[in-house]
């Protein structure tokens, strides 16, 4: 889970595209910096539940 120590700390969101994971923060909060961040999903090394 990613926290404000990750740099989110306000309303965000989620989107997969193939491997490809982005989150957005709307920067609600000061410093008021909107961010983008993006993660490589690595299906290999996802376990089954």
């Amino acid at each position: 889970m990613l926290t404000a120590t990750d740099g989110l700390a306000s309303p965000t969101a989620t989107a997969v595209r193939g491997t490809d994971l982005y989150i957005t923060d709307a920067g609600l909060a000061t410093p008021h910096h909107a961010q983008l961040q993006v993660a490589r999903i690595n299906p290999d090394g996802l376990q089954d539940s």
